[in-house]
């Protein structure tokens, strides 16, 4: 894990004169969230949060609203001045009840997913169909068939688990997950490490 300076609260007024004078990433939402990078919490709930002097490269980034994931990506910071990332999605509703709210995230289309599926099959090996995949996730969901098309175009039974398990997180019916992503792969022992990935993430997620 990169090492992080503290995360800084800014009110509304500090924002342009101070963040203009770091490099980092600034994150701003409607409600107050917990920011995680890397799976490392770096504020408590707030609707600005700024962390400092984060070097080049992608950061897996997540923020929960009590308690509940609201957002999850993946964000390329170059490392030069102040990246600001909004966090409100579909997602997010106002924290005024314990009720859920009605909005939920949407998938990737299906002629943008047919043309990602022709970009992954381009590919000759799987490192390169995997790095398509991944790069797809920084602004795309998943359903579990979808996922499973792209599994399927893999060749080696360590990319189809590997990449499984990564996109989980992008998929917007977990509920069909192990059902639908297990049956595309050739050995049901790995169907079995996907179940006990999924158990162990639902797991962590009770936890917080």
């Amino acid at each position: 894990m990169r090492k992080l300076l503290l995360s800084i609260l800014l009110s509304a007024a500090m924002i342009p004169s101070f963040a203009q004078q770091l490099n980092g990433i600034l994150f701003e939402s409607r409600y107050p969230v917990t920011i995680r990078l890397d799976g490392q919490k770096v504020n408590l709930p707030s609707q600005t949060s700024f962390v400092a002097n984060l070097r080049p490269g992608v950061y897996n980034v997540s923020a929960d609203l009590k308690g509940r994931v609201v957002y999850n990506n993946q964000i390329r910071y170059d490392g030069r001045g102040t990246m600001i990332v909004s966090i409100d999605n579909p997602e997010v509703c106002p924290p005024v009840s314990d009720s859920g709210c009605s909005g939920h995230i949407q998938p990737m289309g299906s002629n943008q997913f047919d043309a990602l599926l022709k970009s992954v099959k381009k590919e000759p090996f799987d490192e390169e169909k995997i790095s398509v995949i991944k790069m797809s996730t920084i602004k795309s969901n998943f359903t579990s068939e979808q996922v499973a098309a792209l599994i399927k175009t893999l060749s080696f039974s360590n990319s189809q688990v590997n990449t499984a398990k990564y996109l989980f997180k992008y998929c917007t019916d977990p509920e069909n997950y192990y059902r639908i992503v297990g049956n595309a792969f050739t050995f049901s022992t790995d169907k079995r490490e996907l179940e006990t990935y999924i158990n162990h993430v639902l797991s962590e997620m009770r936890k917080r």
